[in-house]
């Protein structure tokens, strides 16, 4: 079964979702195709995501989104799939994130964007930046010869 839910209010977005699979039963359970070996696959995962939007006028005209997200994926397969390993499992991700478009002429935008992630079974967490700048680019096209309209 599975269950979801949104909002916005304002300039706040907020999202959460769970998910679960029984992963067999005893009375119906999965197997692997290539043994015909009994498999056990409970899992569940709940994700949620918050974001916020607003506008800074007075900084470039610039537009920001910052946010939060997270996911826990839980998982227990009576040590048929991940043997000794299977009390230890569980997969949890936090996230930060923010993003600003800054409007620094009329035909130009900055783009600066960064994202933190945290996870469960890694030490340590990772900042990933990001910059582009955008800026129209006009292709000048001239037919050699044309071809005349029949």
């Amino acid at each position: 079964y599975w269950a979801q839910a949104q909002a916005n209010v304002g300039n706040w977005y907020a999202q959460v979702f769970y998910d679960y699979n029984d992963g067999g039963k005893d009375d119906n359970p999965t197997f692997l195709y290539a043994t015909g070996l009994r498999q056990v696959a409970e899992r569940s995962s709940l994700q949620a995501q918050l974001q916020y939007s607003f506008d800074m006028p007075w900084l470039f005209d610039s537009e920001w989104t910052v946010g939060w997200d997270y996911n826990d994926t839980m998982s227990d397969s009576a040590y048929t799939l991940y043997g000794r390993n299977d009390d230890n499992d569980d997969y949890v991700v936090n996230g930060f994130y923010g993003q600003g478009t800054l409007h620094m002429s009329e035909k130009m935008d900055l783009v600066v964007a960064g994202r933190y992630d945290s996870v469960s079974f890694i030490s340590t967490g990772e900042f990933a930046p990001s910059a582009t700048l955008l800026a129209p680019v006009v292709f000048a096209t001239k037919a050699l010869n044309p071809s005349p309209v029949l």
